[in-house]
């Protein structure tokens, strides 16, 4: 009987404890990238330019909630902590904090559950804080309708590692996002002119009315980094014969004008 009553007590605290299902580790919402339970390596290595972050960390399936934290280096990380909607998840978001140019910090979420021994889960970034930030200085002189190669001419610098293989364009109408290569009727292209410092060139093979309706951007774009964009459009300019109609009918309208008065 003594032997049921503990298999029974067993049973039901068995029932009333379960282990963390999952872990999603976000460093900030500007980070496409999230730390998983598949991100089995001790430290993951992201870097970021210096300014502000508020890394989010979610744990779900717990019974009873998860106890969360984040901690930086050896600080607790101030912050807010939410059930989620269904009860069987928990996420901790902190505070906005600084984090300085060329810097290196650990932040770690850390999860266990009250009363389950063994049942705690962590996942680290080793944040590795850029010095600088990255730039845009681009060459965009006007078009004409029917302009044959035009090119649009961009550099990406004062990052130290940056890569051709990071770099899109986007056109603004259709949302079209172009890697270095050829599309049609656009060539995009890049090249790295030092460590820091890359080149990279959108050419339209002919010009029509449509790319004087739409934006241009230039995107460096990396999951594990941080994402910049750079927006032009291309400035219109017209013929003299252009001109020249635009004058005589106004001159025309003129005269009509007159006659009529």
């Amino acid at each position: 009987m003594e032997k049921q009553q503990i298999t029974m007590g067993f049973l039901i605290y068995m029932f009333m404890h379960e282990p963390i299902k999952s872990m999603r580790f976000k460093f900030d919402q500007s980070i496409e990238f999230s730390l998983t339970d598949e991100n089995t390596e001790a430290l993951h290595p992201l870097q970021v330019f210096p300014g502000r972050y508020a890394p989010t960390c979610q744990v779900n399936g717990s019974k009873p909630s998860a106890n969360v934290s984040i901690m930086m280096d050896s600080d607790l990380m101030n912050g807010r902590k939410f059930d989620l909607d269904d009860k069987m998840g928990t996420e901790f978001v902190a505070e906005e904090t600084d984090f300085r140019s060329n810097s290196k910090v650990n932040v770690m979420c850390s999860a266990d559950v009250d009363g389950l021994p063994n049942s705690e889960m962590q996942r680290t970034y080793q944040v590795l804080v850029r010095q600088g930030d990255l730039k845009f200085k681009c060459t965009n002189s006007s078009a004409i309708v029917n302009n044959k190669r035009h090119k649009i001419v961009c550099e990406v610098y004062d990052v130290e590692g940056i890569a051709c293989n990071k770099i899109l364009w986007k056109r603004g109408d259709t949302g079209e996002d172009y890697s270095p290569g050829s599309y049609n009727n656009i060539n995009v292209a890049c090249r790295e002119i030092t460590n820091s410092k890359i080149e990279t060139t959108l050419e339209i093979l002919q010009v029509t009315a449509e790319y004087f309706k739409t934006s241009f951007s230039v995107i460096y774009n990396d999951p594990l980094f941080q994402t910049k964009e750079f927006q032009l459009s291309i400035p219109q300019e017209y013929t003299n014969s252009v001109v020249a109609l635009q004058t005589s009918f106004v001159l025309l309208c003129s005269i009509v004008l007159a006659f009529i008065l």
